[in-house]
Parts: structure tokens; sequence; C-alpha cells
């Protein structure tokens, strides 16, 4: 399993959708599955997506030791942004 990289591009597109600007590193984890991590306001967020047919099959959102599960990445996404932003 390879590390996290950095993807600095990744911070204004992320801004410009969600209205944050977190670091933002991406891990291929295989064919079908990736992990991408942000880190905002000193906090950590990672969301996995398992991919089928080019399709989510399932994405998965972990922070502060919880773990949820989503049926599409927008809603995990949604729910990141929510926690990164909470006080």
């Amino acid at each position: 399993m390879s590390d996290f990289t950095r993807q600095t591009m990744l911070k204004d597109v992320f801004n410009d959708m969600n209205g944050i600007k977190p670091e933002v590193y991406y891990q291929r984890i295989d064919r079908n599955t990736y992990k991408i991590k942000l880190v905002y306001n000193g906090k950590e967020a990672i969301l996995t997506e398992i991919m089928e047919n080019g399709l989510t099959k399932t994405a998965t959102l972990e922070y502060i030791g919880a773990v949820k599960n989503h049926k599409s990445m927008y809603n995990a996404e949604k729910e990141a942004v929510e926690f990164l932003r909470s006080e």
C-alpha cells in the first residue's frame, strides 16, 4: 500500500466546491479503491471510496475514531466538511 500524496492543486477546487481550503492528500489502494485525507483546523477526516464498474459501491468517512458508511462520496464529503468546520 502506498503512502498519502499531497494534492496541492485540489485545495482550490475543494474550496470552490465546499467553501474551505483543507490540505488534501490522496492514496490509491488498488484499481477500484482510493482514500482522500482532508486536514483542516487541526482536524483530519479520511474518505474511502470503493468503485465497481465506474460507480461508487461504498463510501466511508473516518474521523476521531468514528467510521460511517455512506451510499455516495458526495454525502461522505459533505459530512466531512461539516466535521472539519465544527468548533
